[in-house]
Order: C-alpha cells, then sequence, then structure tokens
C-alpha cells in the first residue's frame, strides 16, 4: 500500500515539496490510536491560548 500512497502524493503534489518529503510507515507501535487521540485536547487547549 505504501507505493501507492507514495505515488499518489507525488500526482497530487507541488515537485519541490514532494521532492522532499519523506512517506514512511509510523513506528508508534499499538499506542498510536491514543498517542493521535491524546495531541486533539492538547492542540485545542494550545489553540485557545493555553487556558
Amino acid at each position: 500500500m505504501l507505493p501507492a500512497v507514495r505515488d499518489a502524493m507525488r500526482r497530487h503534489t507541488l515537485d519541490y515539496p514532494a521532492e522532499r518529503a519523506v512517506l514512511e510507515l509510523g513506528r508508534l507501535g499499538p499506542e498510536q490510536v491514543a498517542l493521535g487521540a491524546a495531541t486533539l485536547p492538547v492542540h485545542e487547549l494550545l489553540t485557545a491560548g493555553g487556558c
């Protein structure tokens, strides 16, 4: 699946960023969903000014 995603990225991005981007499989392990979900409230807090 990764080669297909890389191909789509190259077709749908500008050449300059596509040549410099690195697209690889994530290495977060089984906690990846929890880690991603945990960033949402932190993002909301920081976007709201940290209060």
